[in-house]
């Protein structure tokens, strides 16, 4: 039983760092990319 919960609680792990680096990524490029094209919307607020 132990064995089954720590298993989960490792894929449950490995799965929020893919989704924190996958969204770290995804920021990343979408603000290099307003660097070059700032959108109208984006410039609204600062």
């Amino acid at each position: 039983m132990l064995k089954r919960i720590a298993n989960a609680g490792v894929n449950i792990v490995v799965l929020g760092v893919s989704v924190v680096i996958f969204l770290a990524a995804f920021l990343l490029l979408t603000s290099l990319g307003a660097a070059d094209h700032p959108p109208i919307r984006l410039q609204s607020f600062g």
